[in-house]
């Protein structure tokens, strides 16, 4: 049985999961890499979904 703090951390991974897909939906490769500002949240997401993963139990 999972714990409740691994819980929360797979309820985080799943939301920066969902907000990444939405912030590069309808992007081409060459309309992301121009914006910085969606570059940069997606980097924040990817940070947040790295530090959530080691709160997930073995």
């Amino acid at each position: 049985m999972r714990s409740d703090q691994s819980e929360v951390a797979l309820r985080d991974i799943r939301h920066h999961i969902d907000l990444v897909t939405k912030f590069v939906e309808g992007c081409d490769e060459a309309t992301f890499k121009a914006d910085l500002r969606t570059v940069y949240a997606i980097t924040r997401c990817l940070e947040i979904i790295s530090e959530a993963s080691r709160r997930v139990a073995d």
